[in-house]
Formats: C-alpha cells, structure tokens, sequence
C-alpha cells in the first residue's frame, strides 16, 4: 500500500494558484472511458457520492482566507493498493472502486484529520476524491485514487498541513498543531489490514520497508533479524498446521467476499442465475485469512444446503401436485 502526499512546484500538482490543473488533470481518464461506452468514476466527497468538476474547483478555491500568495492553497494524495491488496478489496474492478472509496472514507481520511491533533474530523476537511482504473504512474497496481484536500478546514477554518514539522513528539516548545507522516501511513495500512482482514507479511509493512530505507545500519539489521525470526516461526506453523484446499464446485459461478459496514460477508452466483449472500462469522473470517479453511471450501459448504434446499422445494412441489390429482 502506498499513501503520499504530493503538491507544489510547477508541475502537474501546483498548488499555490486555482485547483482547476489539477481537477481537469484527474478527469484525463473520463474522456477515454466515454469514448470506449465504458462508466466513468465521478469525483466524490467524504458525504457525496457524486460531485461536479466545476463544484470541487469552486469550493477548493474559495476556501484559502489568510493564505498568502505562495503558500499550498492544497493538497494531493495519492492511494495506491498492491496486486495483492487490490484483490482482497474484490473481485473486480467496480468492486475495487467501491472498496476504496469506503477505505478513503473509513480509515484515511478520518485518521488524516485525527493526525492534526486540533480536534478536527473528517467532516470538517474539504476534499474530492478521484478514483482511476489504469496506471498512470509507476506507484501501485493499476486502480488507484487521487484526492485533493484544502489547506483549510470547512468555512475557511483552521489552516492544517501534512507537510508541517512539528510531530508534537520533541520538545519545539508551545505546537500550535503537528502532523506525524509516518504515524498516518502507518495507521492507514493496520486501518486497511482491519477493514479487508488482511494478512500483511512484515516485510510488506510500512515500518519494515520505511527502516530499510531509511534507518541507520543497527536499525536495519535488528529489522532483517525480527523479518528472520518472523519468517521461521511462520514456517514452523505451517508445518504444523495443515492448510487446507479446495476449488469451487460445478454448481457455483462465482463466490467473492465483500466487506461491508455490517461486517464480511460472501457473495455466491450459482450457473442457474440464481444466488445468494452469507455473512461470516469472525471464525470463518480468521480461517479464511490464515488459510485453514478456505472461502471456497466455505462457498461449496453453502451451495451443498443451497441445493439441498432446493431438491425440498422441489419434492414438496410434486407431492402437493400428487395430492391435487
């Protein structure tokens, strides 16, 4: 998963002037899927599912009171599942989409106002988001989100950067407000591994790859000794443990999970059309997720009641026929 902030200078996200390059910026995949008939993905806010170009640059450009001329007047931020990530959020792309715009709306930004320490909410940013389908840059696998922010909270309100350098964890004296990066992208990845039940490897974690990369030589080995002893363990595990497997039966179509503000639950299409939606229970989430019990062994279990069922429907069918005669 990559979370960054981007914004400033004079390229594509300049952002002391009008958000206008950046909107109609964010719009060039549109053009392409309407000339293909294919559904475009309007920009959307934290409440509204659906909003105008025109309305986003309107409402980002009059929201700058107090800021001087060469400040950020916003910002852009980008949100970039892995393969691996995007598969887990559904099985297909229109899925996906929906996927993310709940995470933007459930875990990002929340945790992306949290951050400030002003006592600032998620309704209170100013934001349109943007998701695309195809990659246009080297970050991410494909589907992807961009989102603008106002340097301000609504109405004009408090001025909040995720650029500032205050992290209100030294002492810098009085801190009108902070914004710790590496707490948010971190926060956001557990925010994701909660939401989706996903099983981050360590060395796909934020803090493991932000150390190599960044940490001093003892840093990095004590991180390459904890990823070793983690990886053993893991094996030892697996030995112990048998995963099981499984393909799904002839009867079924198709069987995705799908996580919902109800919690997760799998959606079965069977080859007669018809279909139905189980929820899971957190054991059968866990099983999923440590691959003790697999979700397609979970969808045959159903589709075995499922036609049982229906092989009851259908004898009680013809003894009410019988009878009638």
């Amino acid at each position: 998963m990559i979370v960054k902030v981007q914004g400033g200078g004079g390229g594509t996200y300049a952002n002391t002037g009008t958000s206008e390059g950046v909107i109609n910026y964010l719009q060039h995949e549109d053009f392409k899927r309407m000339q293909e008939g294919r559904k475009i993905e309007h920009f959307f806010s934290h409440a509204e599912d659906r909003v105008n170009p025109q309305e986003a640059i309107s409402r980002i450009d009059t929201n700058r009171k107090g800021l001087k001329a060469k400040e950020a007047k916003f910002y852009v931020i980008t949100v970039a599942p892995s393969a691996k990530e995007l598969a887990r959020m559904g099985a297909t792309k229109q899925e996906q989409a929906e996927a993310m715009k709940n995470y933007i709306r459930r875990e990002v930004m929340p945790r992306y106002a949290e951050g400030f320490k002003k006592d600032i909410k998620a309704d209170d940013l100013v934001y349109f988001a943007k998701i695309h389908f195809e990659r246009d840059e080297r970050d991410g696998e494909d589907l992807h989100a961009h989102i603008i922010v106002s340097h301000k909270t609504k109405n004009n309100g408090k001025a909040i950067s995720p650029n500032t350098n205050h992290t209100g964890k030294k002492n810098t004296g009085v801190v009108k407000g902070g914004f710790d990066r590496k707490d948010w992208f971190k926060g956001c990845e557990q925010g994701f591994d909660k939401m989706f039940s996903y099983n981050r490897e360590m060395k796909d974690t934020f803090i493991y790859r932000n150390t190599i990369k960044h940490g001093s030589p003892q840093e990095i080995r004590e991180a390459v000794k904890q990823l070793v002893k983690k990886e053993m363990e893991q094996g030892r595990e697996q030995k112990m443990q048998p995963v099981m497997t499984a393909k799904l039966n002839d009867s079924i179509e198709k069987a995705v999970l799908k996580e919902t503000t109800s919690g997760t639950h799998l959606l079965i299409r069977y080859k007669d059309n018809t279909g139905e939606t189980h929820r899971l229970t957190e054991k059968e989430v866990e099983d999923i997720r440590t691959g003790r019990y697999p979700m397609e062994a979970i969808a045959n279990k159903i589709a075995d009641n499922h036609r049982e069922k229906e092989e009851e429907r259908k004898q009680e069918k013809t003894n009410k026929g019988g009878l009638s005669r």
